[in-house]
């Protein structure tokens, strides 16, 4: 059976009677327009033609018996749709549309003399003049799936920035989620590097020119003269230690079958390889040591962030807490009120490594100085990424500036240098600081530097605000301090923040709680304007984790749907999905080095992706790697009744490595799956509640290339883990 055509070649029937009919004086002034002649180019209902049965010899199509059965109700159906007059209306023919069929995906061919044909062999109709906008661009180049032209779209038209992304491409796209090679192998794939969008020429540019203010200009003498550091005694520490009582953390971490339990103290660590033992002596020396180290900090960790610029034989790890009796404590709107003063402090570990940039497996971290405050814990801690020379002396060893904002809801940079061969902790209580500030009627939320004299941070209310360290260090302590730019991007709570240095250093990329991403081009005189700021893909729920990924020229986010995505900052209102997870994110990192990407979840999975197989070639099919999985669970009552079981009451976690690579699965379909419907694949999209303490709350990739492979992570019931996971 043929499906009959849905063009007409007969005009409509009118059930209608005019009674004015036949009086010219009572006719509309224009002239009824005649329905058009049927064009025999038309191709709308070639689609839909199954087969033309050929009945005669001139070529007549006989139409089947059963589908002229059903034209009276056809008739009948068109009937109660035209009960109105259509007199004065055009008949639209199958040739004519609302969007022109240049836009419609139609295109000319090469040699643009020959116009491409449809289905059914028929011409298009290519018409520039009435061709169709989206976004600035013709309506086809959003449908074109042609290489180049997605190219173009993505990077740009300048050969130059392609460039710098097929070199990153050819470099690592073949690689696997997490990074396998410290060096590039024979054929240049693999290793480590920095960005290429700054270059070599660039970072030394920055480490002449970026910091004269702060050797040559005075910067650091300022520092020097308003920030005042009190050494004082670890009893008079533990004032500023809320978790310094807290219960040792019993947890399981080895073989799956037969995993160690281990005890650990807080403040204290425990080498990964030591969990190991239980595998003999044998296949212990054919594999290589795994090198690295759990910590435990006693609370929820806040923050983790390594220190930038640290080529020698010690990488330094910047660490924060929320401890429990904080956590839900609340002054009227606790995320809109700052809180008031209360003790706290952030934590430097340092780790050793070896002249290859391995971490030393045979050397303990040190806890080198403990940082004692009274602005309540740190909310957001950021080094600043700039590119500088080394600064030391034979005792002492400068980290670069350290910005955060507390939970006063103010925002303060500190300069910090550390004991280079410390014997014991060093605490330090802050008396004074060179540079602070304090939004009027509300608080800093997150914060980025754009470079190493310029500073954002933004608001509760939805404002963005960046100061200039120079000229803020120049005024007088008793002048306030104000930004060089303050305006209002977005309606709501500002979550997150991060600027897309080091190659474009004045796009920020912020997410609020009305649900869109955001990217604002901060030296536009309006940056709240449509022009300035552009919106991504509004996801139905709140996600406070965007980062950067210099490599891809990306914005990394994550939606509702639990799906890491790549916006891209010349399509800001498409993206690339990378991947799916199996529970809410709650920890995003990225690194200057490699293009691995590391994702926590509320489940305790840590999960590494690399992007630019998918950036390169989308229709590829993800894949990704399970760095570990954290889990935790409260203790039992025969626990809590027993005092010589040392979970106690803080009960059990366990670490689960050794995941291998495996396929996303991303064609979900929640309502088929669920009811069981042949041909769906996956699970149902739903959102579990894990205990608190199972979550990764903390995430960072170790900044230097010497050390790239480096990652730490840190967990809700305070125990962090620190890694090389590039194997020796």
């Amino acid at each position: 059976m043929t499906r009959r055509t849905s063009t007409r070649a007969t005009p409509r029937k009118h059930y209608t009677v005019d009674a004015f009919e036949g009086i010219p004086e009572l006719q509309d002034a224009e002239p009824e327009l005649s329905p058009p002649a049927r064009n025999d180019d038309s191709d709308s209902a070639d689609d839909f033609v199954a087969e033309e049965v050929v009945d005669d010899a001139n070529g007549n199509v006989v139409e089947d018996e059963d589908d002229d059965a059903m034209s009276g109700v056809e008739d009948e159906d068109e009937a109660l749709h035209e009960v109105d007059s259509d007199a004065g209306e055009r008949e639209l023919d199958d040739s004519i549309s609302i969007v022109s069929d240049y836009g419609d995906g139609s295109v000319m061919a090469a040699d643009e003399q020959a116009p491409l044909r449809t289905k059914g062999g028929h011409k298009r109709i290519n018409d520039p003049g009435n061709s169709s906008f989206n976004r600035g661009l013709p309506d086809h180049n959003h449908r074109s799936v042609k290489k180049q032209l997605t190219i173009e779209l993505l990077f740009g038209r300048d050969p130059d920035d392609w460039a710098r992304v097929k070199v990153a491409c050819d470099k690592w796209d073949q690689k696997g989620p997490l990074p396998g090679l410290r060096e590039p192998d024979a054929k240049g794939k693999g290793g480590f590097h920095y960005s290429y969008w700054q270059g070599d020429e660039g970072r030394q540019r920055e480490i002449d020119e970026g910091w004269k203010w702060y050797f040559e200009q005075g910067g650091r003498d300022r520092f020097q003269d308003s920030q005042n550091f009190t050494k004082i005694t670890p009893k008079e520490a533990r004032a500023y230690d809320l978790v310094g009582d807290a219960s040792d953390r019993a947890f399981l971490m080895g073989p799956v079958s037969t995993p160690n339990l281990t005890k650990l103290a807080t403040h204290q660590s425990v080498s990964i390889d030591d969990a190991w033992s239980a595998i003999s002596d044998r296949s212990r020396d054919a594999k290589p040591k795994r090198s690295g180290f759990v910590l435990n900090l006693g609370a929820r960790v806040r923050c983790l962030e390594w220190a930038p610029n640290q080529d020698n034989d010690y990488q330094y790890l910047i660490m924060s807490t929320l401890p429990e009796i904080q956590v839900g404590a609340s002054n009227g709107a606790s995320a809109y009120v700052p809180r008031p003063a209360s003790p706290a402090n952030i934590q430097i570990w340092q780790f050793a490594t070896d002249s290859e940039g391995q971490m030393r497996h045979d050397t303990a971290p040190l806890l080198n100085t403990v940082l004692c405050n009274t602005w309540g814990n740190a909310k957001a801690l950021q080094w600043c990424p700039s590119s500088r020379k080394p600064l030391e002396t034979k005792k002492t060893r400068s980290l670069g500036l350290l910005a955060g904002v507390w939970a006063d809801g103010g925002l303060r940079v500190l300069d910090i240098t550390v004991s280079r061969n410390p014997t014991a902790t060093t605490y330090l209580r802050i008396e004074s600081v060179a540079f602070t500030a304090h939004p009027p009627n509300t608080l800093f939320t997150a914060l980025s530097w754009l470079s190493s004299t310029r500073l954002a941070a933004s608001t509760a209310n939805g404002c963005v605000a960046v100061f200039s360290l120079p000229s803020a260090l120049s005024l007088e302590p008793s002048i306030l301090l104000r930004p060089e730019l303050y305006t209002r991007i977005a309606t709501g709570y500002i979550l997150a923040l991060t600027s897309c240095y080091p190659s474009h250093p004045s796009l920020i990329l912020t997410s609020s709680t009305d649900g869109f991403p955001r990217l604002t081009e901060l030296s536009s005189l309006r940056c709240s304007s449509h022009e300035a700021t552009v919106l991504a893909q509004r996801s139905r729920t709140t996600v406070d984790l965007i980062a950067w990924h210099d490599f891809s020229q990306a914005a990394i986010t994550l939606d509702e749907s639990l799906t890491p995505k790549a916006v891209a900052i010349r399509r800001f209102f498409t993206s690339v999905n990378l991947g799916r997870g199996k529970a809410a994110g709650t920890a995003l990192a990225t690194s200057p080095c490699h293009p691995s990407i590391l994702w926590g979840t509320t489940k305790g999975d840590v999960i590494a992706l690399n992007p630019m197989a998918r950036i390169r070639r989308p229709k590829i099919k993800p894949v990704h790697q399970n760095w570990f999985s954290h889990e935790y669970r409260r203790a039992t009552p025969e626990e809590l009744a027993d005092p010589s079981n040392f979970i106690g009451a803080r009960g059990l976690s366990r670490f689960t490595d050794g995941y291998k690579v495996e396929d996303v699965v991303r064609d979900f379909h929640p309502r088929r799956a669920y009811e069981g419907e042949k041909g769906a694949s996956g699970n149902p999209t739903v959102h579990t509640l894990y205990e608190e303490e199972t979550a990764v709350t903390a995430l960072a990739w170790n900044p230097n290339v010497k050390c790239g492979g480096w990652a730490a992570a840190g967990c809700g019931d305070g125990l962090v883990r620190v890694e090389d996971l590039v194997p020796g």
